[in-house]
């Protein structure tokens, strides 16, 4: 009995949207050559390109979905990085505080610095993980257009060794 897997109507959705972009040739016999022979030859030429570039296109394609759809997240490492830090200041400017309060001296002072502490580490901590999430968006971008660029280098050794085999390719 064969079983049948269906898969979500999101992941072809999402697959249907990115693999949009990554365009695949369309072959078209020049010289009559078979359906059969077509397809011998589609298979020698896919063998070499991969071989080629050193990576199978399906690879490329998975690997580009899997970083667009991650371009819609928030990095979940920064904001923790960001909340220790905050944190730690935190902590310490309470500590000043505590310390300024048991002396007794200067309890107006202690509660204006202390304020202007936290509100400073905030400021901080908020622009170390904006920066941090815009490099994480860059990286992702990068590697995003690297893996593009290594399809498309698919896709010209595939169609140079399918026009050499006597096919037209648009």
């Amino acid at each position: 009995m064969k079983k049948v897997i269906l898969l979500p109507i999101w992941i072809w959705a999402i697959a249907q949207t990115v693999w949009a972009d990554l365009e695949y040739p369309v072959i078209y016999p020049q010289n009559n050559q078979s359906l059969e022979q077509q397809s011998l030859d589609a298979g020698a030429c896919r063998s070499w390109a991969v071989q080629s570039i050193g990576q199978d296109p399906n690879d490329l394609r998975a690997r580009i979905s899997i970083l667009q759809s991650q371009a819609d997240q928030p990095s979940p490492a920064m904001p923790a990085a960001g909340s220790a830090i905050e944190g730690i200041a935190k902590s310490t400017a309470l500590g000043a505080l505590n310390e300024s309060l048991n002396a007794g001296a200067a309890h107006g002072a202690a509660m204006a610095g202390a304020s202007a502490v936290l509100g400073h580490v905030d400021q901080v901590a908020n622009q170390f993980a904006n920066r941090a999430g815009g490099q994480n968006a860059q990286r992702r971008e990068q590697q995003i257009t690297d893996l593009k660029n290594r399809y498309d280098a698919y896709v010209r050794a595939f169609s140079a060794c399918m026009s050499a085999k006597r096919y037209s390719v648009k």
